[in-house]
């Protein structure tokens, strides 16, 4: 599955429906225009500055 790139298909469609589904129309439009114009990388790099925004709120997380 993996050689047939499943994989890196089912992980982009998850990262978009889980961006696109909770942000604004017009921030969600700018994702899809910078990963259209960037790439896979776009969505990966939006995920890390989530992350990191809330990194305190994670670390703290008692679940």
């Amino acid at each position: 599955m993996q050689d047939l790139g499943v994989i890196s298909t089912i992980s982009l469609s998850w990262f978009l429906t889980l961006f696109l589904s909770v942000m604004p129309f017009e921030s969600a439009v700018v994702v899809v225009d910078c990963f259209f114009y960037e790439g896979i990388k776009v969505i990966f790099q939006l995920a890390l500055a989530v992350l990191d925004a809330n990194v305190d709120k994670l670390l703290n997380c008692k679940d």
